[in-house]
């Protein structure tokens, strides 16, 4: 896996924290900045090109893990925006083991807050969590 590499011309929300962004071959990182230039939240998507998820987390709100509708096969020649849609099955140690693989390319103060908060995820140290038939995937 190729390590992440900063987007430098990131369209800013008004309104909204500013915004950081960073790539690599599977996964994407969302990182929001508040006015004293400290981490206010991120948003990790991963598994680009398969079933894409993304794992948000902020400081107000916590975590949210949502599979990401990537706007195609909407019956249209165009391929809509992609959004996040219901929640889905987190595996969250292969997430960290991913993101660790890739974060040598993060500034080293974004790649500790995101690896710590990955790590403090409460189901980071429970068994995998299998969706049971007719339940919610969380």
């Amino acid at each position: 896996m190729k390590v992440f590499s900063e987007i430098l011309s990131v369209r800013q929300i008004a309104g909204e924290p500013r915004r950081r962004w960073f790539m690599c071959d599977a996964m994407e990182l969302i990182l929001w900045v508040d006015e004293m230039g400290g981490p206010a939240g991120f948003q990790l998507s991963y598994d680009k090109g398969g079933i894409e998820r993304a794992l948000t987390w902020h400081a107000d709100r916590g975590y949210s893990h949502r599979r990401v509708d990537p706007g195609e096969g909407s019956g249209t020649s165009f391929k809509a925006t992609p959004v996040l849609g219901a929640s889905y099955w987190f595996k969250p140690r292969a997430v960290l083991a991913m993101f660790e693989s890739a974060a040598s390319g993060l500034p080293p103060e974004v790649a500790d807050f995101v690896g710590r908060k990955l790590r403090e995820h409460p189901d980071v140290g429970q068994p995998v969590r299998r969706p049971t038939c007719g339940a919610s995937q969380a």
